[in-house]
């Protein structure tokens, strides 16, 4: 290899060093309105650190993942289903999101800007939610009617095409914004101007007031109970003493909340028929552990859940009552389904291992927002299948990631 070559491979690895971190943490934010953009900038990332010969980054789960990618290949050659299991397959590419984040933006101050942007995004989000809101309303007076009725198959969606899918992203955007909020004086945010509302617990708490105000508009009832289980997490991780305080603040927020909103909390237990989801996740639970009893090892195969799903519905369960069956809408209960009870056990991994590695982390606002979002996910799959959500799974382990973040000897931030 002559000089000059030497010299070009180096300036574009140096120029593919210098990208990586906008791209990696373009594509973190980029997930929060378009899923396309997010995976476009995703695989420029990888590429500039193959480019950049960057020394890969694989904290705390390299080996849950590798298990949970493994044995999803095993029961989808076990199910004889390679073609149904595809979706799945292409999934494995977003996993690289915890890598490209932990290499490429793997200095606190650069997991902070992460974190920072993150939440910005998810704020406008937030913010385009009550414009849609406002709009369901209009709407359902023009048509007289019964707003809740109208409301509940219509919910906001911020910059996304669900509300599954909105709800699931934003309540690890509070996580973020609480975390900046409590520990504002102990840790500076790092950044120019722009990071000024992070390092000021009043302006913190403002952003994260839009978000909590956003989820109850929302009227998603399970990730009420995540945010809530987060809320107290950070609250008990802070000021114990002030968890006293919660019990006050979520009556006061019930009693001022619109009507609709009181509606879909007494429905938790008072369902108004089939318009709220209740016995359409008895049906689905009831017939996902039929799926694991009749195929506990392997499981039905990927995917193949909704496939066979009237297969093993007991048969007083008929007619089913209106909802989708694509899918189980229980994390835990789907992989089993598909993938078998070692599936489940893996996924247990990973949470408890991305947990236990970032309570290591020094600086407090990156170890409680990593924290958050495994809480925040955890919670939210007991009646929903979010992790099958590419977008909710690239915003989960994006977090997750930055509770790995280092202190740079070059550019060190400030850590409590």
């Amino acid at each position: 290899m002559t000089a000059k070559t030497q010299l070009t491979n180096h300036v574009w690895a140096a120029r593919a060093a210098q990208a990586a971190p906008w791209l990696a943490g373009g594509s973190a934010v980029a997930i929060l309105f378009s899923i396309a953009v997010a995976q476009i900038l995703l695989g420029a990332a990888i590429g500039s650190l193959l480019v950049a010969r960057a020394r890969w980054r694989f904290p705390a789960i390299d080996w849950a993942v590798v298990a949970l990618l493994g044995w999803t290949v095993v029961a989808m050659v076990a199910a004889g289903e390679l073609r149904a299991g595809w979706p799945q397959l292409k999934k494995f590419f977003v996993f690289a999101e915890f890598a490209v984040v932990a290499t490429a933006c793997g200095t606190v101050r650069r997991a902070r800007a992460v974190l920072m942007a993150m939440a910005a995004a998810g704020t406008l989000s937030a913010l385009w939610s009550f414009v849609q809101f406002g709009r369901r309303m209009a709407e359902a007076a023009a048509a007289r009617e019964d707003f809740y009725t109208y409301y509940t198959p219509r919910r906001t969606t911020g910059f996304m095409s669900h509300w599954m899918t909105f709800s699931g992203e934003l309540v690890v955007v509070l996580g973020i914004v609480l975390a900046f909020a409590l520990w504002a004086n102990r840790a500076r945010p790092g950044g120019g101007w722009w990071a000024l509302p992070f390092a000021n617990r009043w302006a913190a708490l403002a952003l994260a007031g839009v978000a909590a105000v956003a989820l109850v508009l929302n009227q998603t009832r399970s990730i009420w109970l995540a945010a809530a289980v987060v809320v107290v997490y950070l609250v008990a991780a802070w000021q114990p003493r002030w968890l006293l305080a919660l019990p006050v603040l979520a009556v006061l927020v019930y009693v001022a909340s619109p009507g609709a909103v009181q509606e879909r909390v007494r429905s938790i237990v008072e369902p108004h028929g089939e318009t709220d989801s209740n016995q359409h996740r008895v049906v689905t639970r009831v017939a996902g552990i039929e799926m694991i009893k009749a195929h506990p090892l392997f499981g039905l195969g990927p995917e193949m859940p909704g496939k066979r799903f009237l297969e093993f519905v007991p048969k007083d369960l008929l007619p089913l009552p209106v909802g989708y069956y694509g899918h189980l809408h229980n994390v835990y209960l789907q992989l089993a389904a598909e993938r078998g009870l070692p599936a489940l056990a893996i996924l247990l991994w990973l949470f408890g291992a991305l947990v236990l590695g970032a309570r290591k982390q020094a600086d407090p606002v990156l170890r409680h927002a990593a924290v958050a979002a495994v809480i925040a996910t955890a919670v939210g799959g007991l009646f929903e299948y979010n992790l099958g959500n590419s977008e909710v799974l690239h915003v989960f382990l994006a977090v997750a990631a930055c509770g790995f973040a280092v202190v740079d000897r070059v550019d060190p931030a400030s850590i409590a």
